[in-house]
């Protein structure tokens, strides 16, 4: 393993994370199999006391599992690539790590998609005095488990194999293949004004939908919140393919570079940090509004709860998603004002 101090704080914290969540979830399978809402016995009373503790341990797991993500994604993007030999951002560290980084941070994000749900899913039950969500909490947090292991796993690897001694191509590669001619980025036979058009027009249905969806003094519809939650989780993907092969020309200043890793660099401002988190957001915060809109029409109990619920991932959706079209829009904006075309021409 790479002995570097960064690495080190990672792998720690995972495991620190990891035996919080394996608390949390022992206690979930037991309730899998024992919870019994209705009884009064000294068993049920015991597995409550302890639902409540694993709840504390699984949120304790999720803020230690976010914060090694975060000091790992800063150390590919910011500090490995200087003991790496010709690696300038976070793409020459995968390289070097044999693409093992890479798959870490899918199974990550994977993570805590799933935790995050569950923290929602516990929120919401805890407003009720049955905690009608117990059993389905439980299933949604033995469903992280794995993935986060697969996570810490890789990662571990990944610093394991971490080759500091031979040199990588990095975004020399992506610069040869444009000076050779080569498309290395886009869809083939897909004009870019087509990503362009879809991003506006989802990113208008989705600020006015969520808008509306917020503006309600008392929201009872359950397929107006289904249908924000699906236009934000249409928009998260098309929002990374447009930041990454389209507006990232504006940031760098140069055509056919469609690098993620270098939008986390400083020379760029770390403006990868914001605009991720904004995609983030959307797509959490959607894909719940989806999740509490069936459960509005599967619990009557939680109606309320729900609505309310729904409503603040509206409100959250907007000013995230204008955030985000803010930052990408100014820096194309600018450039056309400056320059008096596009920068594709």
């Amino acid at each position: 393993m790479m002995a570097h101090p960064l690495l080190i704080a990672v792998a720690l914290l995972d495991m620190i994370s990891l035996v919080a969540v394996l608390s949390a979830a022992v206690t979930a399978f037991k309730i899998l199999l024992k919870w019994n809402p209705g009884s009064a016995g000294k068993d049920q009373i015991r597995l409550e006391r302890r639902a409540e503790t694993s709840a504390i341990s699984g949120r304790f797991g999720l803020a230690g599992f976010v914060l090694a993500s975060t000091i790992l994604l800063i150390g590919i993007s910011n500090v490995l690539p200087d003991i790496v030999p010709g690696a300038m951002c976070g793409t020459g560290v995968c390289q070097a790590a044999d693409g093992l980084f890479g798959r870490a941070i899918m199974f990550r994000l994977a993570v805590m998609a799933v935790l995050f749900t569950w923290l929602g899913l516990d929120r919401l039950n805890r407003s009720r005095p049955r905690a009608p969500l117990t059993l389905l909490g439980a299933r949604v947090l033995l469903i992280g488990v794995p993935l986060q292991v697969m996570a810490i796993l890789d990662t571990l690897r990944g610093s394991l194999s971490l080759n500091v001694r031979a040199p990588v191509d990095c975004c020399t590669l992506v610069y040869d293949q444009m000076n050779t001619g080569v498309v290395v980025w886009g869809f083939p036979g897909v004009p870019e004004s087509y990503a362009v058009w879809a991003f506006i027009v989802l990113s208008t249905l989705l600020i006015g939908f969520g808008t509306s969806v917020a503006a309600i003094s008392r929201f009872r519809n359950t397929v107006m919140g289904a249908l924000l939650g699906a236009l934000s989780i249409l928009w998260a993907p098309v929002a990374v393919f447009a930041l990454i092969h389209i507006f990232s020309a504006y940031i760098y200043g140069v055509l056919q570079h469609s690098c993620p890793w270098c939008l986390f660099l400083a020379e760029h401002r770390f403006i990868g940090i914001p605009l991720f988190f904004c995609v983030a957001v959307v797509a959490l915060e959607g894909g719940f509004a989806w999740i509490a809109a069936a459960l509005r029409g599967t619990y009557p109990e939680l109606e309320r709860a729900c609505s309310v619920r729904i409503q603040r991932a509206a409100r959250r959706l907007v000013g995230t998603t204008v955030m985000f079209c803010l930052i990408t829009g100014l820096p194309a904006v600018l450039w056309r004002i400056r320059h008096g075309v596009w920068i594709s021409g």
